[in-house]
C-alpha cells in the first residue's frame, strides 16, 4: 500500500472516532424533543475532502451507531431498522459527495453538500417510518393521523437544528481544514 492511501485510510479512521465521540456527544445535548445532533458534520465533511464512497461509509458508520440507540424501532421491525438506519446516512454520504464532486469543489458546493446530508437522512427516515412503522403509529394513535404529529413535532424540529448546524459548522471545518493542509 502506497503513502497517500495509507494517510487516507488513517485519516478517515479519525474521522470515524470524530463520528462516535459527536454522537455520543450529540445524544446528550437536547431541548425538549429536539437534540442537537452533530454527528452529520463529518459525513459531509468526508465526502467533501475525500470523495463520495468516503463520504457514504463514514455514513454508514453513524448508521451502524445509531442502531444502539434504537432498541425501540428494533423491536418493531428488526430488519427494516437496520436497512432504514444504515441507508439513510450512507445515501446521504454519498449523494453529497457525488454533488460536491458535481459542482466542482467550490465554496458554494460545501453549502450545498453540507445541507444535503439532512436532507436526505430526514426524507429517507420519514419515508422509513411512513413504510416501515405507519401501522404502529396508526395503532398507537387510534387512528389519527399520527404521521403529521410526527413530522412537525418530532421530526421537524429536529430537522431543521441538524440542517442550521451542518450548513454552519461543515463549511467552516472544511475551510479550516483546506486551509491547515496549504501550509
Amino acid at each position: 500500500m502506497n503513502n497517500q492511501k495509507t494517510q487516507k485510510i488513517v485519516k478517515l479512521g479519525i474521522i470515524i472516532s470524530i463520528e462516535i465521540v459527536l454522537m455520543l456527544i450529540s445524544t446528550n445535548i437536547r431541548i425538549g424533543t429536539a437534540n442537537f445532533n452533530l454527528a452529520l458534520i463529518p459525513i459531509c465533511i468526508a465526502a467533501c475532502l475525500y470523495g463520495p464512497i468516503e463520504g457514504m461509509i463514514i455514513g454508514i458508520v453513524n448508521g451502524i451507531i445509531t442502531l444502539f440507540g434504537a432498541q425501540f424501532y428494533l423491536s418493531l421491525n428488526f430488519i427494516g431498522t437496520i436497512i432504514l438506519c444504515i441507508c439513510k446516512t450512507g445515501i446521504a454520504g454519498l449523494v453529497s459527495g457525488l454533488v460536491f464532486k458535481a459542482l466542482k469543489k467550490n465554496k458554494f458546493a460545501v453549502f450545498i453538500s453540507s445541507g444535503l446530508v439532512p436532507i436526505i437522512n430526514t426524507f429517507i427516515f420519514l419515508l422509513g417510518v411512513s413504510t416501515i412503522y405507519y401501522s404502529y403509529y396508526v395503532i398507537k394513535a387510534n387512528g389519527s393521523i399520527v404521521l403529521i404529529y410526527v413530522m412537525i413535532m418530532e421530526i421537524g424540529i429536529n430537522f431543521f437544528i441538524e440542517i442550521l448546524i451542518s450548513i454552519i459548522l461543515a463549511p467552516s471545518i472544511y475551510s479550516l481544514i483546506k486551509i491547515s493542509k496549504r501550509r
